[in-house]
């Protein structure tokens, strides 16, 4: 539990003892930050082979390790340390508790899970973060991240002063969906804030009734505004931030751990955190604190994981559609020389990674499943010209089409296990739903961004569509309106162009992006049919997918 830091008195008859202890305390926290990093960077390289991770940042923690500490230690070690009779150096008080900082800054990262980042910026005017990019605004927070510097008290001012519409997260943790802040002022600091706000201690009255009542020395009063404190400015950017930069269709939770305030003991205290509770935070104060464990019990739950959390309802794109239905993810395909480029790759992944075992059923789990017109027609399109008999096959039992119009759940899937040699969930929601995209009214529920991804592309092979480019605008703004995570193997799309339009358009205060799950590099192209035996498209022959049978609309 973390309890407040005592200031820290060196004096000159104790030097020696001293100076072993803070040595020995900057070694083990060397030790725990490079064993940390050893195994989250594996970690996280392992999860992001099957699945596209948030992006781990460990740089700050990692020039913490190798710089400030390693300063640190050379400092206390120096041979020109002072004899016993000397004076201590002059900033060695502050040195003992810029490492006390730093152990209260790392026990609150022990009792964090899922960590992806140390010292990361977030902004909530994608605009200004993209100003900030091509102007080089960011090496001033990358001078302090090279330096290890912790960003509080004057370089936490110093960072407001460099970015307006942006802060920074001491602790991005369970995957991306919860954003800790590592407060260490004290209550004497609040107090003292407070007090250059104009609030005046009565000493002479302890009644609850009349505090910050009939005039202005009430620190309620004094705090009305929620921007005069330092801290709810930045309990408030925090909220800000996060409400625009959701992942996976969820805000982030701010966390707010006070390592050297306690609740319930000073009331103009606790009417600041109850402000900072106001912006939606979680507060932690010494004594309701989480226990803090040893570290070889924390080190594995610190380590990122696979992200659990998207919408109840899946929507889902031509490249997971592709997948679901292709002969290479469900039975034994053979490398053939004839084969295209793409057929083969596919082959190969699947002898290393079984697409629907170990990535896409354990993904869908027992969500239904949802697909706008456009993708369905553009599935039977290149499923016409080139798909096998049993791909084909498939698509239907997907969509309860052709012979299975009339199956029930069950049916369909007994049908499907019949055509696969891998075995089936029996969780799985079939049929898919197909949705009316509706591209006008959805534009209409979206931010002015939205506009920017009406010239969205794919970057697959599909010879069979002219169509491909609109089944993507369909599948990725109906997702956004409707806020459904959309699976998706298209990087290309999700990753570089949608961002990039973001970041040049921005997003309003508030405003939400796209959701979408990016399987990274574990998609299948159809095996189909041999090269020769394609249909063509000319003209009116094209392909026609005809209208679902089960075409919905589904609000929300």
């Amino acid at each position: 539990m973390f309890e407040p830091e005592p200031e820290p008195r060196l004096g000159a008859e104790n030097q020696q003892t001293l100076d072993q202890q803070l040595a020995h305390r900057i070694s083990d926290l060397r030790d725990e930050f490079a064993k940390y990093l050893a195994r989250a960077h594996a970690t996280h390289a392992e999860l992001s082979a099957i699945l596209e991770q948030p992006p781990a940042e460990y740089d700050s923690l990692q020039n913490i390790a190798n710089q400030r500490l390693a300063a640190y230690d050379k400092h206390v070690n120096s041979k020109n340390r002072p004899t016993r009779n000397q004076k201590p150096w002059p900033n060695l008080d502050n040195l003992a508790a810029d490492v006390a900082q730093l152990e209260n800054f790392w026990r609150v990262a022990k009792t964090s899970s899922g960590i992806l980042a140390f010292q990361k910026l977030f902004f909530w005017d994608r605009s200004t973060m993209l100003q900030y990019k091509t102007r080089g605004g960011l090496s001033h927070f990358g001078k302090w991240a090279r330096k290890g510097a912790l960003m509080t008290g004057i370089n936490q001012n110093s960072f407001s002063k460099h970015f307006h519409h942006a802060t920074k997260v001491d602790i991005v943790a369970q995957n991306g969906l919860e954003w800790v802040r590592v407060c260490s002022s004290t209550e004497k600091k609040l107090l003292f804030d407070l007090a250059k706000l104009g609030w005046q201690n009565d000493s002479d009255s302890d009644s609850d009734d009349n505090f910050g009542a009939n005039g202005t020395s009430g620190p309620s009063n004094i705090i009305d505004d929620d921007e005069s404190l330092e801290i709810l400015r930045d309990a408030h950017k925090l909220a800000r931030a996060a409400k625009a930069n959701p992942l996976r269709g969820c805000t982030p939770r701010v966390r707010f751990v006070m390592t050297r305030v306690a609740s319930g003991r000073v009331k103009e205290i606790d009417a600041i955190l109850d402000k900072i509770r106001a912006t939606g935070a979680l507060v932690q104060c010494v004594g309701n604190a989480p226990e803090t464990i040893s570290f070889d019990a924390a080190l594995t739950r610190m380590q990122p994981g696979p992200m659990p959390s998207i919408s109840q309802v899946l929507n889902i794109d031509y490249t997971i559609l592709r997948g679901l239905v292709s002969d290479i993810s469900h039975t034994e395909c053979s490398l053939q020389d004839e084969q295209v480029r793409q057929v083969r790759e596919s082959i190969e992944l699947e002898m290393t990674e079984k697409f629907l075992l170990d990535v896409l059923y354990p993904t869908i789990a027992s969500a239904p499943m949802v697909c706008t017109t456009e993708t369905f027609q553009q599935l039977y399109q290149v499923l016409g010209l080139r798909g096998s008999g049993t791909e084909q096959q498939r698509a239907d039992i997907l969509f309860a089409r052709g012979g299975h119009t009339k199956a029930s759940p069950e049916n369909l899937l007994a049908a499907w296990r019949s055509l696969s040699m891998h075995p089936v969930p029996g969780f799985l929601q079939l049929p898919i739903r197909v949705v009316q995209s509706k591209l006008s009214e959805n534009l209409e529920k979206l931010p002015e961004v939205a506009t920017k991804m009406l010239d969205l592309e794919l970057y697959y092979y599909s010879p069979a569509t002219k169509s491909s480019a609109h089944a993507t605008r369909s599948s990725f703004l109906y997702g956004w309106a409707h806020g459904l995570t959309t699976l998706t193997g298209n990087g290309a799309v999700s990753r570089y162009q949608i961002n990039d339009r973001l970041d040049q358009g921005g997003l309003g205060d508030g405003e939400e992006g796209p959701h979408f799950w990016l399987l990274a590099q574990m998609t299948r192209v159809l095996y189909g049919r041999p090269r020769h035996l394609w249909t063509l498209p000319d003209g009116e022959n094209t392909v026609d997918a005809g209208t679902p049978q089960n075409e919905e609309a589904i609000s929300g």
